[in-house]
This record gives structure tokens, C-alpha cells and sequence, in this order.
């Protein structure tokens, strides 16, 4: 008499198989990620471990920072899609602040280049 209900209580778990106590919920949308990169130059020469820091537009308030590398690039992987000043700055140098919009295409390259100070 055991094996009708071994063979019911299986049953009754493979119906119930993979349901969940959760309700579905949708993703969460989140805003396209733009990658700006690019590399900072001082009279022709890459600018190892300068500072790169965007602002947004129209007010100039801080949104993120990195340090270019020793090939003078610097890269922000995920970036709102948004119109920015990218402004970067070394030892030495002039800091240089420039516009970019961040509209059209998913990877943006910037270049920027650094005075020498005097």
C-alpha cells in the first residue's frame, strides 16, 4: 500500500515544480550606457596620471572622475546619455575644460589636449 502514495506525493511535487512564492516583476528600465574614452596629450605626448573628471551641462556639477593611465587614456564605461564638460588636468599644464554631448553614438572618443603652464 506504500507505492500509491509514494507515486501521489511525486506527482504532487513535480506539478508544483518551479513555482515560486514571489510574483513576476518586470527589470527595472535602466538609462542607456554611453562609454566615453579617449586620451590626454601634453604638447604631443601622452600625459600619464592626469586627472579626467566630468561635470554635467548646464550647471557644472561633479558626476565622476578617473586618472588616465600610463598611455595617458582614460575610459568611463557607463555614462547617461547627456551633454557634459570633460575636464582634465595635469602637473604642469593647463587645465582644459571642453564640451562633449554624449546623443548619437554609444562610444564617444575624446581627445584632450594640455598646454604647458608658464
Amino acid at each position: 500500500m506504500r507505492a500509491p502514495v509514494v507515486a501521489m506525493a511525486l506527482a504532487l511535487t513535480a506539478i508544483n515544480c518551479g513555482s515560486s512564492n514571489s510574483s513576476p516583476t518586470a527589470p527595472i528600465p535602466t538609462a542607456p550606457a554611453w562609454m566615453l574614452s579617449g586620451s590626454v596629450r601634453g604638447s604631443g605626448v601622452a600625459l600619464g596620471a592626469a586627472s579626467v573628471v566630468i561635470r554635467s551641462q548646464p550647471l557644472p556639477k561633479f558626476v565622476t572622475q578617473t586618472t588616465t593611465d600610463a598611455g595617458g587614456r582614460y575610459v568611463f564605461p557607463s555614462v547617461a546619455q547627456s551633454s557634459y564638460f570633460v575636464e582634465a588636468s595635469a602637473v604642469g599644464y593647463v587645465t582644459v575644460i571642453l564640451p562633449v554631448d554624449l546623443n548619437s553614438s554609444k562610444t564617444v572618443d575624446f581627445d584632450l589636449p594640455l598646454n604647458p603652464a608658464r
